[in-house]
């Protein structure tokens, strides 16, 4: 099990917003209870790869000052126990995978805030989505090989498996185990190959990255 980090305070979130107006891994919202916008920003922070979660702070407003800077504050939760219970049971029964956040309540100028910490979901669970909606549209889950896009780099699992489509992972192997990559194929594999069939085409993952980063659709590595 992958350990929690330990959380951060509601006024450490805090300055930190009001320092950088915004964080990719800090939300604030006055919600007073577990609804919708909650939940998204839930599902938002265990989907996204790299950040490792992220921090809902629950029972905070903002406001633009004079100087026309966004000021971030606290104005309280008017049932902290039952936004904690009622979170708690939405990301263990609404999701496709069961996601456990650390929460705590802390008192800031006689107001009561909720810090809520999101933990990233492990990629053999991604992506996090609400049962009741079903797993987003356009989302391929590639089995037994994870083919894993992120902004500046793919990364490939399972890379013993054939690439072969998931209806003939079955069948025998022929000359190369995955045809679109016969191109990358060397001489001398081929002639391996034939000598024994079943064996998977060698091909070097840095090859294997640059064929799917040239495919349609592919992340820029920009």
């Amino acid at each position: 099990m992958q350990k929690m980090p330990s959380l951060r305070s509601a006024r450490d979130l805090l300055e930190e917003l009001n320092s950088v107006d915004e964080s990719t891994r800090i939300e604030a919202k006055r919600a007073s209870e577990s609804g919708k916008s909650v939940m998204q920003t839930v599902i938002a922070f265990a989907n996204e790869p790299g950040l490792e979660g992220g921090y809902l702070l629950l029972g905070t407003d903002w406001f633009v000052n004079e100087k026309g800077d966004t000021v971030y504050r606290a104005v309280g939760l008017p049932d902290p126990d039952k936004v904690q219970l009622d979170l708690a049971s939405q990301c263990t029964s609404m999701l496709n995978v069961v996601i456990r956040p650390e929460m705590l309540t802390e008192t800031i100028d006689g107001k009561t805030v909720l810090v809520v910490h999101i933990p990233e979901a492990d990629v053999t669970q991604k992506p996090v989505y609400l049962k009741a909606t079903g797993l987003p549209r356009g989302y391929t889950v590639h089995s037994p090989t994870q083919i894993i896009r992120y902004s500046n780099r793919i990364e490939i699992r399972n890379v013993g498996y054939s690439l072969k489509d998931p209806t003939h992972l079955g069948s025998q192997a022929h000359a190369c185990a995955t045809p679109s990559l016969l191109p990358f194929c060397t001489t001398s594999t081929l002639q391996k190959q034939k000598a024994q069939a079943s064996a998977p085409c060698a091909v070097s993952l840095s090859k294997r990255a640059r064929y799917f980063a040239s495919q349609p659709g592919a992340a820029s590595t920009a």
